[in-house]
C-alpha cells in the first residue's frame, strides 16, 4: 500500500486469501513455466537495478503489469513484463510502439496515446522476457464504469472521451500509419490531475509491499489491485482524460497480421468474412465504444439465441438485422464459405431468427433531446456503416456536429 497525507494514493485490494477464493480472476498458475510469465516478486529490481517492483496493477494473457519506481526519472510507472513467448516475440509491438514514439511527438494526438518510454530485456527462470515501460496511469474504462449507475457513462463525458480517442487516431492513422484493431473499454486508461501528480513524485509515500499468496515457484502468485486518489473526483468530465493503450494487435497499414486480428465480439464485418481490411476497423470499434459505454452493454455478442457460445456467421446475422444487408462488394471479397451465407439482396440466407430493428429501436437512451438524439443516431450510422468505405476517417469525426456540441 501506499500512503501519504495528501493526495492520498489508495490501493482497492482483492480477497486475502487465494486458497479460500479460488475462483479469483487473475492469470492462470499453469502460465508460470517455460516460455510463461515471469514469476515476479515485490521489491525485486530490473534493468540493472534501475525499476523497483512495488505492487501488481494487473495482467493479460501474454504480461503482467506491475508498480515500479524508477530510480533514474524519480518516478512510478507501469512495467510491462511479457510472456517469455508471446505471439511474435513481442518485438513487433515493441516495433509499433518506437514507431509511434518517433513519428507523433509534436503531433495533437500524441498525448492521447499511451507511448513506450522504455524497453529492456530481462533472463528470468522461465526464458527471456522483453518489458516495456510506460506512464503510470488509473483505472482503465471497464473498471472506471463501475463508477457509475448501471455502467452507463454520461453523454458529455462518453463524448469527451471518445473525441480524445479520435484525435489519438487521427494521428495513428494518418502520420504513423497504423492500426490499432483492439478498441475496447480495457485498452482505454484514464488520468486525472491527483493520478498524474502520483506518477510524477514518489516522495512522501511509503510503499509496504505485499507478500505473495503462494511460496514460489511451484505455487506462485500476487493479486493486483487498483489504484485511486482519494481526492479525486473521477466522474468529473472536464478533469478527465484518456489515452488508447495496448498495441499488442496493432499493425502497420502495409504489414497486416493474417487472419482475425480483432477480439470476437468488435470485429468489423469485413473480418468476421475474411475479406480485405484497413484502418477503418479502428472506426468500427469507436462506434460500437461509443453504443457500450452509453447504453451500457454491448451492440453485438455473436450469441445464437438462448446460447452463450460466439459464432460468426449469428455475428453477421446480428450486424444486418440491426444495420441492413450487407453490402455486394464486401459480400464479393469474402472468402468463398462467407459469401454463400448471403441472399443476393445482402441478407443472410439463415438470420437465426433475429428480430429486424434498428439503432433507435434498440437504444434505451432516455431524456436525450430530439436535436441531440439524432446526432448520436448519425454518429453511430457513420461508424457503423457495414462498408468500410462510407466510415469517415478519424480527422472528420472529430468536427462531426454530435461530438462538437460537448
Amino acid at each position: 500500500m501506499l500512503r501519504r497525507t495528501a493526495p492520498c494514493l489508495k490501493y482497492i485490494h482483492p480477497a486475502p486469501s487465494l486458497r479460500a477464493f479460488r475462483s479469483i480472476n487473475e492469470e492462470s498458475l499453469d502460465r508460470y513455466c517455460p516460455g510463461g510469465y515471469h514469476p515476479v516478486r515485490i521489491s525485486e529490481a530490473f534493468d540493472e537495478g534501475r525499476f523497483r517492483i512495488s505492487n501488481k496493477l494487473g495482467y493479460g494473457p501474454y504480461s503482467t503489469v506491475w508498480l515500479a519506481y524508477d530510480k533514474k526519472t524519480t518516478r512510478n510507472v507501469a512495467l510491462k513484463i511479457c510472456t517469455a513467448d508471446p505471439p511474435r516475440g513481442g518485438s513487433f509491438e515493441r516495433g509499433i510502439l518506437d514507431g509511434i514514439r518517433t513519428q507523433i511527438t509534436s503531433q495533437p494526438g500524441s498525448h492521447r496515446i499511451l507511448q513506450l518510454s522504455h524497453s529492456f530485456k530481462h533472463k528470468g527462470i522461465h526464458g527471456n522476457h522483453l518489458c516495456l515501460v510506460f506512464d503510470l496511469m488509473g483505472p482503465d474504462l471497464e473498471d472506471y464504469r463501475n463508477f457509475f449507475p448501471g455502467r452507463r457513462l454520461p453523454v458529455a463525458l462518453v463524448k469527451r472521451i471518445t473525441r480524445q480517442l479520435l484525435f489519438g487516431l487521427w494521428s495513428l492513422h494518418s502520420v504513423c500509419k497504423i492500426i490499432h484493431a483492439d478498441i475496447k473499454p480495457q485498452n482505454i486508461l484514464t488520468e486525472t490531475p491527483e493520478t498524474r501528480a502520483v506518477a510524477n513524485s514518489v516522495a512522501g509515500y511509503e510503499l509496504q509491499p505485499i507478500d505473495p499468496l503462494f511460496d514460489m515457484p511451484d505455487e506462485f502468485y500476487i493479486a493486483s489491485s487498483k489504484v485511486y486518489t482519494l481526492d479525486a473526483d473521477m466522474t468529473r468530465p472536464a478533469r478527465l482524460a484518456v489515452r488508447l493503450a495496448d498495441f499488442g494487435h496493432a499493425s502497420w497499414f502495409d504489414r497486416k497480421l493474417p487472419g482475425n486480428t480483432q477480439g470476437q465480439r468488435i470485429q468489423a464485418p469485413e473480418v468476421v468474412l475474411d475479406a480485405k481490411w484497413d484502418h477503418k476497423i479502428d472506426i468500427w470499434q469507436i462506434g460500437l465504444l461509443v453504443w457500450d459505454l452509453i447504453e451500457g452493454q454491448p451492440l453485438f455478442n455473436g450469441y445464437p439465441p438462448n446460447t452463450t457460445k460466439y459464432n460468426p456467421d449469428a455475428h453477421l446475422a446480428q450486424m444486418t438485422s440491426t444495420l441492413g444487408p450487407m453490402p455486394t462488394r464486401l459480400i464479393e471479397g469474402a472468402a468463398p464459405d462467407k459469401r454463400q451465407l448471403f441472399s443476393e439482396d445482402g441478407n443472410m440466407v439463415d438470420d437465426f431468427n433475429f428480430p429486424r430493428t434498428s439503432l433507435e429501436e434498440r437504444s434505451q437512451v432516455t431524456g436525450m433531446p430530439d436535436i441531440e438524439k439524432m446526432r448520436y443516431f448519425d454518429f453511430l450510422k457513420r461508424t457503423l456503416s457495414l462498408d468500410p468505405n462510407s466510415r469517415p476517417e478519424a480527422e472528420t469525426l472529430v468536427d462531426i456536429p454530435w461530438l462538437s456540441s460537448i
